[in-house]
């Protein structure tokens, strides 16, 4: 698997090997036309010339998780409950982990016979004690991006967000200088991008 950050585009494509010759690309950002940018990006990067089996296209919650993912016979995991991180469009392990976390409820109940809120509600607990700062950091990242892109200083936020300078903002702790940048973009809006 490989990862490339377009900062024309502001977003990531990817591609994962399948075998037999066959690869998986795709693509996450913030824009109108999908299968236009994702051609465009195709080109940039050499796919061009790719036989394509299948298009698929969907859209990933960037602004955090839904406000309870528990409700009474209910438990939302992966991207339904806005699990990704947005900054990087990464969500297959949020999703993993948000299934294990709760099978694992729904496992308790089914041992209790008891499918109500009281019971469902330790899902939550569960899910933010394990991944919440990473969802959080996520968004963060996000309006952190946007904001240097509506205001063209993405190249001094970042020194040119490159895939180090990403994990090295990532492997830091959010909470100090990059949350009050993300809480002043958030209490202005800033971080919106019209493309």
């Amino acid at each position: 698997m490989f990862t490339i950050f377009d900062a024309e585009k502001l977003g990531v494509l990817w591609a994962f090997p399948k075998g037999k010759g066959k690869v998986n690309i795709g693509y996450a950002g913030e824009f109108k036309d999908a299968k236009k940018a994702f051609n465009e990006l195709m080109q940039k990067y050499g796919f061009s010339g790719l036989k394509r089996e299948k298009e698929l296209g969907g859209v990933l919650p960037v602004s955090g998780p839904i406000k309870k993912a528990y409700a009474d016979r209910v438990l939302v995991a992966g991207t339904a409950a806005g699990f990704i991180h947005a900054g990087v469009g990464e969500g297959n392990y949020l999703a993993l982990k948000s299934g294990i976390i709760a099978g694992s409820i729904a496992s308790k109940a089914i041992s209790q016979n008891d499918f109500s809120i009281s019971t469902l509600k330790e899902y939550e607990t569960h899910w933010k004690n394990t991944f919440w700062k990473r969802v959080e950091a996520g968004v963060a990242l996000y309006d952190i991006e946007n904001f240097g892109v509506k205001f063209g200083i993405t190249e001094r936020i970042f020194d040119y967000p490159s895939d180090e300078s990403i994990i090295r903002f990532l492997t830091r702790d959010v909470w100090g200088v990059a949350r009050v940048l993300w809480k002043m973009i958030r209490l202005f809006r800033l971080n919106r991008v019209n493309r």
